[in-house]
């Protein structure tokens, strides 16, 4: 029953042009991975120790080293540094909005909790929905099924007979 018209996707493409026309933010982030974490306990502490990198990062600290000693990710010894688009929703929407320089809030997406620092952007070329709609389709489509299946997860009873 679920439909996505083609409004739905423009009004994506228009909110992430960013996405499509060549747009490049390079960022560095501090990276903390809640994917294996299975306790409402383990979250919290990753939650926390997110909230603490930001508070260092905001008293003065450097981003490098603070991502270097937060970050649990395999790129935490090399600072952590990324291009977006990256097709992580959230943190695209944030690293396209932000000025080069500017550090982020915590940032939650499915994979953990970032805080983002933009160190360059390249600016994209003009492009209008027409030129680009397949690729619209399919970025849009994989967001919205994604969506559908992590509630269609959380509403269902698994029982493992293992």
């Amino acid at each position: 029953d679920n439909r996505v018209d083609e409004e739905d996707k423009i009004s994506y493409f228009e909110s992430n042009i960013g996405v499509f026309n060549g747009e490049k933010v390079k960022l560095s982030h501090i990276f903390i991975e809640t994917t294996k974490l299975k306790t409402e306990g383990e979250l919290e502490t990753a939650k926390q120790k997110i909230e603490e990198a930001k508070k260092e990062i905001d008293n003065g600290a450097d981003f490098a080293e603070t991502a270097r000693k937060y970050s649990t990710y395999f790129t935490a010894e090399k600072g952590c540094d990324i291009v977006a688009p990256t097709m992580v929703e959230e943190l695209d929407e944030a690293a396209f909005l932000m000025k080069v320089g500017e550090i982020s809030e915590p940032v939650k997406t499915q994979f953990g909790y970032h805080i983002i620092k933009v160190t360059d952007k390249e600016e994209g070329k003009d492009v209008s929905y027409k030129d680009v709609a397949d690729m619209v389709d399919i970025v849009y489509m994989q967001i919205k099924t994604e969506a559908l299946l992590k509630g269609l997860y959380e509403k269902a009873e698994i029982e493992i007979t293992l």
